[in-house]
């Protein structure tokens, strides 16, 4: 895989943060004139700015000219677009949308501008989107894709920019063509790699801004094991198992996995680890919920009779004890070399047990869109058995048996998820 080495496939949450950019829908009328313009920008931000009109830029600027001061020309960083609107039949909306030109001139936070429309103040905005260096060219049949994780921002949008001889001109935004709220793009034929800038954002300015995983997928190219996953992105960045023929960047020998699909054999293939997998309702945000492709996870859903009192609810300190004993089962041959197995459990309410949590999902459990309240089934005894397909318990209800989930469990999550239920002093 000598072509990829220069290139980068995960680009990982320690350092990229989805912040929100701005943008302004705003009615633009035939022949009429509109002047768009940054004022006031924090001290060392550079905004950008871009009109468009639905998915088509129609005007962009960067830097103002000041003025000629008798020997250079004077540049300000603020961005001023003068626009009149083509003769037409009727108004249109446009989109004003400013990024930072650099991470390093407001892509890393802590920089801001005042809006003008027509000289007419707005509001005060942050300069924002964090770019993102691939060092080389993400081509028209590879994506670039936001995954959602622990802690982080809770959606995304993720927005491309092409050189165009002039500018980096606008090319492309996303907003939930990944799993669940995440962001997928196509990349494109390019010159340079310095021809093509990726920058994340968040959805709306209300979203919660914080870290977020990319990844640069090129499946459509090559996927050996045909798991989602291309083998570039396998080999350089996730360390899972392209096809058997490859050591991974652990020194894990993918001639010993069970199959390549699934490296760390846990039952849950490679994508829906690194990925997630996506659903028009409940999608699965395995790696949010703390899944890895190159360490065994287990996913349990733990419904709750509807008589249980809280003191009996299987919560963080139940999870964290689980976790603790499946910790010291020892080497189970996973690809990062760690020992143990990870569990993590679906309980229906939030974990809050870790240091600046801010999303109720620990490490061994949260509330992932499944656990539910199941209604306390009938009464029975030796001689009033239950129906088929469930036991009597020691409580006198049926219940569902072992390795059933009683039609509780959403279908899109079996096969994914082991089940389990709470009763009053004992679970199953």
């Amino acid at each position: 895989m000598k072509s990829a080495e220069a290139a980068q496939y995960v680009f990982g949450e320690s350092w990229n943060q989805a912040r929100y950019m701005f943008r302004y829908n705003v009615l633009l009328c035939p022949n009429a004139t509109y002047i768009f313009e940054t004022r006031n920008t924090t001290s060392g931000g550079d905004p950008v700015m871009y009109l468009l009109k639905g998915s088509t830029e129609v005007a962009y600027s960067d830097d103002t000219f000041l003025g000629w001061n008798g020997s250079v020309w004077v540049l300000s960083d603020e961005s001023k677009i003068t626009y009149t609107v083509p003769s037409g039949p009727s108004c249109a909306w446009h989109t004003v949308l400013v990024r930072a030109y650099s991470n390093n001139t407001g892509g890393n936070g802590g920089k801001s501008f005042d809006f003008y429309l027509s000289n007419f103040l707005v509001g005060r905005y942050p300069v924002a989107g964090f770019q993102i260096n691939t060092n080389d060219i993400v081509g028209a049949q590879e994506t670039m894709e936001t995954v959602l994780v622990n802690d982080g921002a809770p959606a995304t949008l993720l927005y491309a920019f092409d050189y165009n001889g002039n500018h980096h001109a606008f090319r492309a935004m996303d907003q939930t063509s990944g799993v669940g709220a995440a962001s997928k793009l196509p990349g494109s034929n390019v010159a340079d790699k310095t021809h093509q800038i990726w920058v994340v954002g968040t959805a709306v300015s209300t979203t919660r801004e914080g870290k977020v995983r990319v990844v640069r997928n090129d499946v459509a190219l090559r996927d050996a094991d045909g798991d989602g996953l291309g083998d570039y992105l396998e080999a350089q960045g996730t360390a899972t198992c392209p096809y058997a023929a490859h050591t991974t960047a652990t020194g894990f020998n993918c001639a010993t996995a069970r199959t390549t699909r699934d490296t760390d054999d846990d039952g849950l293939v490679d994508v829906w680890e690194a990925v997630g997998e996506d659903h028009a309702t409940l999608p699965l945000l395995f790696p949010l919920w703390g899944a890895s492709p190159i360490h065994k996870d287990v996913f349990v859903e733990m419904d709750t009779y509807a008589q249980v009192t809280t003191n009996d609810l299987f919560q963080w300190p139940q999870a964290n004890l689980v976790a603790a004993r499946y910790a010291d089962l020892g080497q189970q041959n996973n690809p990062d070399r760690l020992p143990g197995i990870r569990p993590h459990f679906d309980i229906g309410f939030a974990c809050n047990d870790e240091p600046g949590d801010v999303d109720g999902i620990s490490a061994t459990c949260g509330m992932f869109g499944g656990a539910s309240t199941v209604p306390v089934g009938q009464a029975c005894s030796q001689s009033v058995p239950c129906p088929g397909g469930q036991v009597c318990t020691p409580f006198g209800t049926c219940s569902p048996g072992c390795g059933t989930d009683g039609g509780n469990m959403a279908a899109n999550r079996r096969w994914r998820f082991h089940w389990g239920i709470r009763n009053n002093g004992a679970q199953g």
